[in-house]
C-alpha cells in the first residue's frame, strides 16, 4: 500500500482541482494514488488514461496527472529525505510536543502550518500568547518548563491534519526547529519486541540486520509511544551508497547512526534518560519487500547511585595505586643511582695519583703517631743501655 507524504498530497490536491467533477476521480485517487504500488503507479494511471482517452476533457486531465506523477517520481528523494520529526494521530484533542534541549533565554515561540506557513500560535515571555484566526480558543501552550513550546489543539477537524513547524527562538544559541506531522492514520502496529534493560545515564546500542532479499533504499529508526511516532534517524541509499542521513530534532545532540554497513544499521543513544523507555523499531524499505524489527527499552534507576559510587571508588583506587607505584619507582631508581655513584667515587679515589699520595701521607702520619706513643710498660720501667763514647779528636796547631 502506498503512503504519500504530506507535501505530495498537497501537490496532488492542487492538481486535482481541475478534475474534481470527473466521474472516475475518486476511484482514481483510491486505486492509483493509494492502493497501487509505487513502482506500478504510473503504469496504472496510463491504463486509466487510455480507457478515457476518447473524451477530450478527460484526456487533457489525464495528461495533467501524468505530468504530475512524473514530477512526483523525480522529486521522491527530495520529499523523503526530510521527514517529520514526529507523527501524531489525529484525535479530538492532540498534543504537539516541542521541547528545546538548549539552555539560555527564551525570546519567542512560533507555530506555523506548512507549506503555506499559516500562523497557528505565537508566545512571548512578556506579551503572552496569541492564537489568530480559526485556532483562537482552540490552541493552548502547555509551558511545563522554561524552554517548553508544546501546544494542545482541541476540537480538531480534518482540516487540522498536515505538517506543523515549531520554532523556538533563544539567546544566545539562536533558533531551534521541529516538524510534526498530523495524520488520520498512523501505523502503530508492533510485532514481538526484544526486551532490553539499560541503566540511567548509560549508552544504548541498537543494531538491525537486513535478512530479506532486495535492494535497500531507506532505513528508519523510530520510537513508538502512545499516539505518536518519533523519528530518530533515517538513512537514504542509492546504489548501495549512503546519500543522506537525517536525525530527529529531539535526538540530534545524543544519537549516532551508522548506515554504511550493507547488511545492517546501528544506532547508539548516549546519556539514557527515563523518558527513553518505550518501544523502538527499525524499518528497512527495499524494492522487493520491507522488514521491521521491534525492540523494547526499559530504563532502570535502581542501583544507579551505588553503581556510580563504585565507579568513582574504583577510579580513585586505580589513580591512587598508580601514583603510589610511580613514587616508589622514582625512590628506588634514585637510591640505586646514588649507591652506584658513591661506589664509583670510591674507586676513582683509590686510583688517582694525588689521592694515593695523600693516602700515603696519612698512613705515614698515623705510623709516626704510633711510634711516639709510649706504652704503659715503657712509662713505668726505666731502660738502661751501655753506649760507648767516641774518643775526642784534637785539632792540630799549625
Amino acid at each position: 500500500m502506498l503512503h504519500l507524504t504530506h507535501t505530495e498530497e498537497l501537490v496532488c490536491r492542487k492538481w486535482a482541482v481541475s478534475v474534481a467533477e470527473v466521474p472516475f476521480c475518486s476511484a482514481f485517487k483510491q486505486e492509483v494514488l493509494v492502493e497501487a504500488p509505487r513502482s506500478s503507479m504510473l503504469h496504472s494511471f496510463l491504463l486509466a488514461c487510455r480507457e478515457w482517452s476518447k473524451m477530450k476533457k478527460i484526456q487533457k486531465d489525464c495528461w495533467y496527472f501524468m505530468v504530475l506523477l512524473i514530477l512526483l517520481g523525480s522529486t521522491r528523494d527530495a520529499f523523503s529525505a526530510k521527514p517529520a520529526d514526529s507523527i501524531v494521530k489525529l484525535e479530538q484533542s492532540i498534543t504537539l510536543e516541542c521541547l528545546c534541549p538548549w539552555s539560555g533565554n527564551l525570546s519567542m515561540i512560533a507555530w506555523v502550518k506548512m507549506p503555506e506557513k499559516k500562523r497557528v500560535a505565537v508566545f512571548h515571555p512578556e506579551l503572552g500568547a496569541v492564537t489568530p484566526g480559526e485556532y483562537k480558543e482552540r490552541v493552548e501552550f502547555l509551558r511545563s518548563s522554561k524552554m517548553d513550546g508544546s501546544i494542545s489543539i482541541h476540537n480538531t477537524t480534518s482540516s487540522d491534519t498536515g505538517l506543523y513547524q515549531c520554532s523556538i527562538q533563544t539567546f544566545p544559541k539562536g533558533s531551534w526547529t521541529k516538524h510534526i506531522l498530523v495524520e488520520h492514520r498512523v501505523d502503530m502496529n508492533l510485532s514481538m519486541a526484544d526486551p532490553n534493560v539499560v541503566e540511567k545515564g548509560r549508552t544504548f546500542l541498537l543494531r538491525c540486520n537486513y535478512v530479506d532479499k532486495g535492494s535497500v533504499y531507506q532505513m528508519t529508526f523510530e520510537k513508538v509511544s502512545g499516539k505518536r511516532i518519533d523519528t530518530i534517524a533515517l538513512c537514504s541509499k542509492e546504489e548501495g551508497k549512503v546519500e543522506e542521513c537525517f536525525l530527529g530534532a529531539d535526538y540530534k545532540s545524543r544519537a549516532l547512526v551508522n548506515c554504511s554497513d550493507a547488511l545492517g544499521v546501528s544506532l547508539m543513544l548516549v546519556n539514557i534518560m527515563e523518558e527513553d523507555s518505550g518501544v523502538y523499531r527499525c524499518h528497512f524499505s527495499a524494492n522487493a519487500s520491507g522488514q521491521t524489527t521491534t525492540f523494547s527499552l526499559t530504563v532502570s534507576t535502581e542501583g544507579t547511585p551505588n553503581t556510580s559510587l563504585k565507579i568513582h571508588m574504583y577510579m580513585y583506587m586505580y589513580v591512587g595505586g598508580g601514583v603510589l607505584a610511580l613514587i616508589l619507582m622514582i625512590m628506588a631508581i634514585t637510591l640505586i643511582c646514588w649507591h652506584k655513584r658513591k661506589k664509583r667515587a670510591k674507586v676513582r679515589a683509590k686510583h688517582h695519583p694525588m689521592q694515593r699520595r695523600l693516602l700515603n701521607n696519612y698512613e705515614q702520619a698515623a705510623l709516626y703517631d704510633k711510634m711516639k706513643k709510649r706504652t704503659k710498660h715503657q712509662e713505668e720501667n726505666e731502660v738502661y743501655a751501655n753506649i760507648t763514647s767516641m774518643p775526642r779528636q784534637t785539632k792540630r796547631r799549625t
